[in-house]
């Protein structure tokens, strides 16, 4: 990531340790309302820790929402799985909360803008009898684990600046597809191209994904 990073014109690294240490994702709000208004066409990422473990240390105290519930789960859970499970519920709780506070400060922005959420990966966290959480644990990898949010977003200028809008979100609306697939869906929503290089044809009945060796698989339903 870091090294994808260093190709951007302009790169700020606000977490200099690694997943063990405290990080909240919300510090990098300042720099996205600083960065984003000082040129004309910009695409900016933000690369979140997320509910990368450990869980209890992507959020501040005051997003301990679950702390000491019993999650609603059928399986028999000892006291340090509901902890756990607690604790990832709400980091994701202050992703909410983190993605709601990108909209609405964006939404103060004089220029067309699109906001695009999505994970690299699931979590697998206890279920279907399974001893284990985090991902890549088991020998295939589950349905928790390859199932991601997609979350898009676009401000009222924006729609009225782009035609090809509600085509392609109408095109793929209520349509499960892979990040694999990302780049056919956004060249196509914001109408542009890349030079030099050749997309894959978009494949709508058959989802891959890609697993630990590298390989290209075809995704099944699998809990």
């Amino acid at each position: 990531t870091s090294a994808l990073a260093k190709t951007a014109s302009r790169t700020i690294f606000i977490n200099n340790s690694d997943f063990g240490g405290v990080s909240y994702d919300k510090n990098l709000i300042p720099h996205l309302m600083k960065n984003i208004k000082n040129e004309k066409n910009q695409f900016i990422i933000l690369h979140l820790l997320g509910s990368h473990f450990h869980y209890k240390r992507r959020y501040p105290k005051e997003f301990s929402l679950f702390t000491g519930q019993n999650p609603p789960r059928d399986e028999d859970l000892t006291t340090e799985q509901k902890e756990i499970i607690n604790e990832y519920d709400n980091s994701i709780a202050y992703t909410d909360d983190l993605l709601a506070t990108v909209i609405n400060s964006l939404k103060t922005v004089d220029k067309a803008i699109t906001i695009t959420y999505f994970s690299d990966h699931g979590q697998i966290l206890y279920d279907n009898g399974l001893d284990i959480y985090g991902h890549g644990g088991g020998k295939y990898p589950t349905n928790h684990e390859l199932q991601i949010p997609f979350i898009f977003w676009a401000n009222e200028k924006y729609k009225r600046n782009n035609t090809n809008y509600n085509k392609v979100l109408n095109e793929f609306k209520d349509q499960s597809f892979s990040s694999i697939d990302f780049i056919q869906f956004y060249t196509r929503l914001l109408d542009f191209s890349i030079t030099g290089i050749e997309l894959p044809k978009l494949n709508k009945e058959t989802i891959y994904f890609y697993n630990a060796h590298g390989e290209k698989t075809v995704f099944k339903e699998n809990k």
